[in-house]
């Protein structure tokens, strides 16, 4: 009997943080689900990751995964674009802790 890991894998931004839900048992993979979160770019910056992590806890709740990843932050050009991006990583990282979901950053 093969043992089925629930993984989402979430790609963060602060203006469309994508999702999906794979379910994986050996070398079977099975799409459960995906989506974006979107959130207004003329918004302050604290409702906008505050979006992603409600986003990202409902999520979680209704799809209880075993572990998640997350898209590791590359250096843009801009500094504050990759600082920006990296509070955006931080809310989806910090709604899997509160949840004990561990995460592994790819």
């Amino acid at each position: 009997m093969k043992t089925v890991k629930r993984i989402i894998g979430i790609d963060p931004a602060l203006t469309k943080t994508g999702w999906a839900v794979i379910d994986s048992s050996g070398n079977e993979r099975k799409y459960i689900a995906s989506g974006v979160i979107k959130t207004d770019a003329s918004a302050p910056l604290s409702e906008r990751l505050a979006l992603i992590y409600q986003g990202v806890g409902e999520i979680y709740d209704l799809y209880q995964p075993n572990e998640c990843a997350v898209e590791y932050t590359f250096v843009n050009k801009n500094p504050t674009s990759t600082l920006l991006l990296g509070h955006g990583r931080a809310a989806s990282i910090i709604a899997a802790g509160t949840r004990a979901i561990p995460v592994f950053e790819y």
